[in-house]
């Protein structure tokens, strides 16, 4: 028997292949008691500290310890029992002093036994992670796998816009525990924070480990400024205009400029004539708003407000300024719709489009961008329609043939009845959406001389007809000129129409443009023509009556004189 007892060390030796430390491959016992040890041993294969071969015996007693031994990459691998090998022990007391590596490993379903006597199960641990030591009524103590933890997968970090209120970063839940860092937070910016899945969870890779995640809040949008206003130069070509209403939050610069100009008051002043952008300053929680456009008038010359719901845009601007607006991103779920007019004559060059174009005229205007629901057509998916056995169709008896004219030297073809292929419906020109530059919206008075003009975006060259109500107009009633194609309704025709609201559409031989116009009550009586006819009957009979009224009055003094002769 080969013996290790009390105070006995194995430490610090290197073996080329198996036991670090022992290699036991004998037919006699080996066995450790007292306060032997081995320790800090390596191999290059098995049995770091104490290899005990198949078939053999080992006996531990006492407080032996078998600890931090390693194989060639470093892993723990220190008491190695070989195929079908186990422990006996005699009066083993010590704590979790021996790391044990078997031959076959633990499953799901199986235990692998390091020893019978269950009552020592407290000396050993596994080396490996994955595995833990445990108890078998009927095998002792083994080595098992560890219990299965409940998994969670990686957190997905929220992203916020400042809105004053406070946000978590990370929903915590039963699943996540904070290690450390920011998981809290009011202000915009970007923050860490280290994660660890609850107490008896780990990770869908089995670990249990810290890991980063960073989360954010971004800085908030702000409106233009409102409420602004121009005041032009005491004299032409001056440089004391002045723009008002603004404060120490906004920006702002000359519209050709590159750069800003922080505002220190209530007012901007040492101004040209032109215009200027005004917009809020943006700060650690806010975006730079878009800029309102204001117009130092030029002497005399009046400005309007544009006022832009739902987008930008919005300004003050002389007539004829061309400006351009962009409506607002929709919400989820939405998408833009159309741009409407509330009040205002500035022409919008299409309603349609998010982006687009508004010449200004002599009025204050306001346009809203509105939004409609976002249409998902969903793939059809049909039955197959079903394909009964129709009863026979029945042959018709044939008309008699009457005489035919006698036919044309050059007859027509009969149309074919097969089907165009799809090249033939490609060739098809594509259709083009123009825009109304001008005339929008407009509005004639009933009895009155002027005409009405409408300027759409198409070529002259292809002009091909005017729709009124869906109706095509004489074009006897209307004249076309250049620039792009122009439609000047005449007096006569527009006398014809009722008083209203009157769709109009724009043709070209390669697309359309549509917009309304409105047909409105002249309430000025003085402007009415004279029912000449009415008024010259009403006089007529109110002669004839005084006629009639005076003969009789003398024929019933004739007849009373002759009474009184």
């Amino acid at each position: 028997m080969y013996y290790l007892y009390s105070s006995t060390k194995i430490t610090r030796n290197k073996s080329e292949k198996n036991g670090g430390g022992v290699q036991h491959a004998s037919q006699e016992p080996f066995k450790m008691s007292g306060t032997a040890k081995i320790t800090n041993n390596t191999a290059i294969s098995n049995g770091g500290g104490v290899l005990v071969a198949r078939g053999y015996a080992i006996t531990l007693g006492g407080e032996v310890e078998i600890t931090g031994n390693k194989v060639g990459d470093n892993r723990d691998n220190n008491l190695y029992l070989g195929r079908d090998t186990t422990v006996q022990t005699d009066s083993l007391t010590g704590k979790e002093t021996i790391g044990v590596t078997t031959y076959n490993s633990p499953t799901d379903d199986s235990s692998v036994t390091i020893t019978s006597n269950a009552a020592s199960v407290d000396c050993f641990f596994s080396d490996n992670s994955n595995y833990e030591i445990g108890t078998d009524a009927v095998a002792g103590v083994v080595l098992k796998c560890k219990e299965k933890l409940p998994t969670v997968p990686d957190p997905e970090p929220k992203t916020f816009t400042y809105d004053t209120t406070e946000h978590t970063g990370i929903e915590l839940g039963e699943n996540y525990t904070v290690a450390r860092g920011t998981n809290s937070a009011t202000d915009a910016g970007t923050y860490e924070v280290i994660i660890k899945p609850f107490a008896g969870k780990t990770w869908e890779n089995g670990t249990a480990d810290e890991k980063t995640f960073n989360w954010e809040i971004t800085k908030a949008s702000q409106s233009a400024p409102t409420g602004l206003e121009g005041e032009k130069p005491t004299t032409a070509g001056g440089s004391d205009g002045k723009i008002i209403g603004v404060n120490v939050n906004m920006e702002y610069r000359k519209s050709e400029d590159s750069s800003y100009i922080a505002c220190t008051g209530t007012e901007i002043t040492g101004l040209l004539a032109g215009t200027y952008e005004v917009r809020y300053k943006g700060d650690k929680n806010h975006e730079e708003s878009p800029a309102f456009v204001v117009t130092v008038p030029d002497a005399d010359m009046p400005v309007y407000i544009l006022e832009i719901i739902n987008g930008t845009g919005n300004g003050t601007y002389v007539e004829g300024t061309v400006v351009t607006i962009t409506a607002n991103p929709a919400a989820d779920g939405k998408v833009f719709d159309k741009w409407v007019k509330m009040y205002g004559d500035a022409v919008i060059a299409d309603e349609n489009s998010a982006t687009t174009t508004v010449t200004t005229k002599i009025a204050p205007t306001t346009i809203k961008a509105t939004y409609k629901d976002s249409e998902t057509t969903p793939t059809p998916n049909p039955e197959p329609t079903p394909n009964p056995n129709p009863e026979p169709t029945p042959t018709p008896t044939p008309a008699p043939n009457p005489t035919p004219d006698p036919a044309p030297t050059t007859s027509t073809p009969a149309a074919s009845t097969t089907t165009a292929p799809a090249a033939s419906a490609a060739a098809a020109p594509v259709q083009v959406t123009y825009n109304i530059l001008d005339g929008a919206g407009s509005s004639w008075t009933q009895n009155t001389d002027g005409s009405l003009a409408i300027r759409g975006s198409g070529e002259i060259s292809k002009f091909r007809e005017v729709k009124v109500d869906g109706v095509t107009v004489d074009p006897v009633n209307y004249t076309v000129t250049e620039g792009s194609t122009i439609i000047t309704f005449k007096p006569e025709y527009l006398k014809s129409l009722s008083a209203g609201n009157h769709s109009f559409e724009l043709v070209w031989t390669d697309g359309t443009a549509a917009t309304n116009f409105t047909v409105a009550e002249n309430t000025d009586q003085s402007a009415k023509s004279p029912k000449t006819g009415e008024d010259f009957s009403m006089a007529l009979c109110t002669a004839l009556l005084m006629i009639s009224c005076a003969g009789l009055a003398g024929m019933f003094v004739r007849r009373k004189k002759s009474s009184l002769r």
